[in-house]
């Protein structure tokens, strides 16, 4: 089976709880499929009510929207995977000062412990000017 990196599958996060079952179900028949192939990072936008079921899905790392408290979310999850996430992508449109201090915020929300994959939580937004990416 080919795999294509960046596959986008629909999950959790437009669920509701009638959906829990159903989509769940189907998350985790992805994830059983690519499991031992490639690295899963599951993620789903808006799911902060539902980060518990995206992580017992599966998923090799479980990526954190912005919205989401970070430090919560993996200690909802009890540490069990990794954690990807989540600096607001408006956040680049800060002085730089400020955008240190965001970046340091969740840095020390993260912790020192091992697992954390720091990114823009939800990827840049088309108007981030590029000199902005290279500060």
């Amino acid at each position: 089976m080919p795999v294509h990196t960046n596959a986008d599958v629909d999950s959790l996060s437009t669920a509701n709880t009638d959906d829990l079952g159903y989509v769940g179900e189907a998350i985790q028949g992805v994830v059983r499929a690519l499991a031992g192939k490639v690295p899963v990072i599951h993620f789903g936008t808006g799911a902060s009510g539902f980060f518990r079921e995206l992580h017992a899905a599966g998923g090799d790392v479980m990526g954190v929207d912005w919205r989401v408290n970070i430090d919560q979310a993996w200690t909802d999850i009890s540490y069990r995977s990794a954690v990807e996430g989540n600096l607001d992508p408006v956040a680049l449109f800060a002085p730089l000062r400020e955008l240190k201090m965001k970046i340091a915020e969740l840095l020390k929300r993260t912790g020192t412990r091992p697992g954390h994959i720091f990114n823009v939580g939800h990827g840049i937004l088309p108007e981030t000017p590029v000199e902005e990416m290279l500060r």
